[in-house]
């Protein structure tokens, strides 16, 4: 086995570790937050939450089948669009709490980077760019539409 060979075998090992590990702790939150808005009964919030859940799941399946192209252009932007929609529409920050999952898009983009490493620069690049300039807009903002029914005593009691 060349250098190089072993280099690429690194680094696919590497990726499918954190590409489990992703979609373990995706996985895990999201049934978590599931069963909380199920309990409060904020149906809309416990949808999402199924998404997440879904794309959880998809992603460690396709992980371990080694199809990790299917994660990098169909699962993970599905996964951004999704924190998007959360950011503005069930995570609206007021005067006592304030937005608190656009923190995600942190992790994201540096997944991204690892995950686009062997695609077209543009998107090499561009993807963690994209998911930090998210994680800008919405660290400064506070427009959205509160769709929402967790009040602000759950949303400051259950902030990261």
């Amino acid at each position: 086995m060349t250098a190089e060979n072993k280099s690429i075998e690194q680094y696919k090992n590497k990726l499918t570790l954190l590409l489990t590990v992703a979609s373990i702790v995706i996985t895990i939150v999201a049934i978590s937050w599931a069963v909380f808005f199920i309990k409060i009964q904020d149906w809309l919030s416990a949808i999402i939450e199924s998404t997440l859940i879904f794309l959880g799941f998809m992603g460690y399946w396709h992980t371990k089948h080694n199809n990790t192209k299917i994660i990098a252009h169909v699962y993970f932007p599905l996964l951004f669009i999704v924190m998007c929609i959360v950011c503005i529409f069930f995570d609206v920050p007021n005067a006592e709490v304030q937005r608190s999952n656009h923190h995600y898009f942190l992790p994201m983009a540096l997944y991204a980077y690892v995950l686009y490493q062997d695609e077209h620069p543009y998107l090499k690049v561009g993807a963690p760019i994209l998911i930090s300039l998210a994680f800008l807009l919405f660290a400064s903002t506070h427009n959205g539409i509160n769709l929402s029914e967790v009040t602000n005593e759950d949303r400051l009691t259950r902030m990261w």
